[in-house]
């Protein structure tokens, strides 16, 4: 399930309601609840939602209990899968972009063409391009 689906389902069970309904979510109160303001009441009708919001209510959940997030009994909560603040679907994707990460200044070209095999083609090894004195949008005569 998406942050997105998950948030709905989570409003949706808090409401009491068997599934998403639009006009009673937007009406929901949980801005004013009794035990704090709820972490999903910005999100509850689709603004997109950092998946730490979901370690932060986890936390809450368990009353500050860090370790408590570990040994959480509620399997069944929609926010279960996302409780220590990540995203399950990217598990493991975090890693790729800094096995790639460039030098400072480097600027790697590489060509959007594909050749007869069906692979990308290069321009060449790797390049690196001199930066310009001329700023952008700056005319260099003057």
């Amino acid at each position: 399930m998406t942050p997105a689906k998950t948030v709905k389902t989570y409003c949706a069970h808090c409401n009491g309601l068997s599934c998403w309904h639009r006009e009673i979510i937007r009406d929901c109160q949980g801005d004013k609840a009794a035990c704090g303001p709820c972490p999903f009441y910005l999100y509850r009708l689709g603004k997109r939602i950092p998946v730490r919001v979901f370690g932060k209510f986890c936390l809450q959940c368990m009353g500050g209990d860090r370790h408590g997030i570990n040994e959480c009994p509620s399997t069944t909560c929609p926010i279960y899968p996302y409780r220590f603040g990540t995203n399950p679907a990217r598990q493991g994707m975090s890693g790729f972009f800094f096995q790639n990460a460039r030098e400072p200044g480097e600027i790697r070209l590489e060509s959007i063409f594909i050749d007869s095999e069906g692979k990308h083609t290069s321009r060449g090894p790797e390049q690196r391009l001199e930066r310009s004195d001329v700023s952008p949008g700056r005319d260099p005569a003057g």
